[in-house]
């Protein structure tokens, strides 16, 4: 069922025949959309949407998005542009946590920022992993903010 495998980022009225945007954040941030064909079936257009710039807006409550790409920019070592895939991908979750985690400490739940930080390797060492899906985990879980 599509309402199962899709969240609807904005309401609207369903328009037969009108396009449709496809987003999917993974190991970077996949776009594409779909028309319909000769046949009224839906055909499927890549994009390269995801080499887009963040670009936050600077003024009340997006003060805090700026801060994380200026946090991104000196973590990066990026003269000005931070791409969309930096923050909306598997990678961008850990980029965010660690950008919070930097901005407010106090909040860290130290069992969670653990595992995060040195948890199991693929090879089966310990150390700095840095696992978008610890973050993930934890959050569903409601065992961090």
């Amino acid at each position: 069922e599509p309402q199962k495998q899709c969240d609807v980022l904005q309401e609207a009225p369903l328009l037969p025949g009108a396009p449709i945007a496809l987003l999917g954040a993974g190991t970077g941030l996949g776009q594409a959309f779909m028309t319909t064909g000769e046949n009224g079936d839906y055909e499927v257009w890549p994009s390269e949407g995801g080499h887009k710039e963040f670009a936050p807006r600077q003024e009340g409550s997006q003060n805090l998005q700026s801060e994380m790409m200026k946090y991104l920019q000196i973590r990066f070592s990026a003269k000005s542009r931070i791409s969309v895939e930096r923050i909306v991908s598997g990678r961008g979750i850990a980029n965010i946590y660690q950008f919070m985690a930097w901005k407010f400490p106090d909040k860290i739940n130290k069992e969670i920022h653990q595992l995060f930080s040195n948890g199991a390797r693929k090879d089966g060492t310990v150390g700095p992993v840095h696992d978008p899906a610890v973050i993930v985990e934890a959050a569903r879980s409601g065992s961090c903010e």
